[in-house]
């Protein structure tokens, strides 16, 4: 299991676009829909203006909605709670299948790690404008820092 620390490496908050990774990834994601019984649901996001990274909706079979993350710059796979459009603070959840996105060579992040509230010892990897980031927007989770919206 990441420790936050380890999640937070230099580079980790800033947007990645990596077309070829992200086709890696989104034929995962489709692969560990399948598995489940699930499905993908609409588009591919990229990192833009607000948010640093890709999301792929997936619908599951018990009717849940999630959100499966990536970070290209440090090439780590998340997944997140969908909730009413506009909400910041969604829930992080473990990847369903996440044995296929590391048999892929991403790294995946269990809902718990990305919980946990930020520690001033998990910033020391992280170059100085990332912490500055980090201090001006005030992230609660690890994930909100792996997963943000700085600007």
């Amino acid at each position: 299991m990441m420790t936050g620390a380890r999640l937070l490496v230099a580079g980790v908050t800033s947007a990645t676009v990596d077309a070829r990774l992200s086709s890696v990834w989104v034929a995962v994601v489709f692969e560990m829909a399948r598995e489940v019984g699930g499905s993908v649901v609409g588009p591919v996001e990229p990192p833009g203006p607000g948010r640093n990274y890709y999301r792929l909706a997936v619908e599951l079979p018990d009717g849940g909605r999630r959100w499966v993350l990536l970070n290209a710059g440090v090439r780590l796979v998340g997944c997140q709670q969908q909730g009413e459009p506009g909400a910041l603070a969604l829930p992080f959840r473990d990847v369903p299948c996440s044995d296929l996105f590391e048999l892929a060579g991403f790294v995946v992040a269990t809902g718990d790690e990305l919980e946990r509230p930020v520690r001033t010892g998990d910033l020391v990897s992280l170059r100085p404008g990332e912490v500055r980031d980090i201090e001006y927007h005030i992230p609660k989770r690890v994930g909100d820092v792996v997963y943000n919206w700085f600007d």
